[in-house]
């Protein structure tokens, strides 16, 4: 039995969708909303739905406290999304209208002239997607550069720097790895990237808090531009900018993608700070005579001597 379309008026579905009430949902094929799409809507195409869609999937991408506003074109693919989502507990309302009668309600049309081409894909770029590849770059450079350290120039690594190094691959394997599969949600990716790039930030502004009050020493970094603790400090700096920008300007991708996620997204990467300065091995002794600078040259971080 075909499902009938919901006996709300536009102006009432606005001012839900609005107050954030309610979502809308475009059940269209990707080239379709390429073509020109509601702005703010969230594209589950029809044809995912009928491949079998798990609810933890669907969970993720639609809420179950808002009522899910549905519209096609004309209004048949709209009654079959509606059976499917009604199925899995959402209150589902497909609408009679298609992208083309919204606008006439209110809502703003994203036409081809606002999207960019890409290949052969179709991208919108959004201030999400420029922060998350700016993300991907800086991680990039710094996982490479924190291996050069130890393969290029022979410096050792000591347990906050392997610390750091880990925490740098895991945002750029995030990012990276994650834009490749989807990048429709590039809001969603900053926020996983999120504990990843303030823990490392934490233990970088702790490792730095050692050596500025002598209680260590460290060699310098990439071309003698400070230590690696400093060097690493500012890349995590410019990381968790980054990483929290992307999440912060993809918050729409989701009901869930709030204030309150970024933040405690933040929150979890200094508690894994923390947890890794507290577990980390204890420091060297304080040496009693000075180093021998042929012997014991200055190649990983240690306790320096104060003779």
């Amino acid at each position: 039995m075909e499902r009938q379309p919901t006996n709300d008026s536009l102006a009432t579905v606005k001012k839900n969708v609005d107050e954030k009430r309610a979502v809308l949902v475009d059940v269209r094929e990707k080239s379709e909303w390429d073509a020109g799409h509601i702005e703010g809507a969230v594209l589950l195409p029809l044809s995912e739905l009928k491949n079998g869609m798990a609810g933890e999937q669907l969970a993720m991408r639609l809420p179950k406290d808002q009522i899910v506003y549905i519209h096609c074109n004309m209004g048949k693919r709209s009654s079959a999304a509606a059976d499917i989502l009604e199925r899995h507990g959402f209150d589902v309302r497909p609408l009679n209208v298609g992208c083309k009668e919204l606008p006439d309600a209110g809502f703003t049309r994203v036409t081809e002239s606002d999207l960019v081409t890409c290949g052969a894909d179709a991208i919108v770029f959004s201030a999400a997607k420029a922060w998350l590849v700016a993300v991907i770059v800086m991680s990039f450079i710094g996982t490479i550069g924190s291996v050069y350290l130890s393969v290029g120039l022979g410096l050792k690594a000591c347990p906050l720097c392997f610390y750091q190094r880990s925490f740098m691959m895991a945002t750029l394997v995030v990012a990276a790895v994650g834009i490749y599969i989807d990048r429709s949600r590039p809001g969603l990716l900053g926020l996983l990237s999120v504990p990843m790039a303030s823990a490392g930030l934490g233990v970088a502004a702790f490792h730095e808090y050692l050596v500025l009050t002598r209680i260590l020493e460290c060699p310098n970094a990439l071309f003698g531009f400070g230590t690696a603790p400093a060097q690493s400090l500012v890349v995590f700096v410019l990381l968790t900018i980054a990483t929290t920008a992307s999440a912060w300007a993809g918050r729409g991708e989701s009901s869930r993608q709030g204030r309150s996620c970024v933040a405690s997204a933040i929150i979890v990467g200094l508690v894994l700070a923390w947890a890794c300065i507290a577990s980390s091995p204890p420091l060297p002794p304080v040496p009693t005579i000075p180093y021998d600078p042929i012997k014991q040259p200055l190649d990983m971080c240690r306790p320096p001597f104060r003779g």
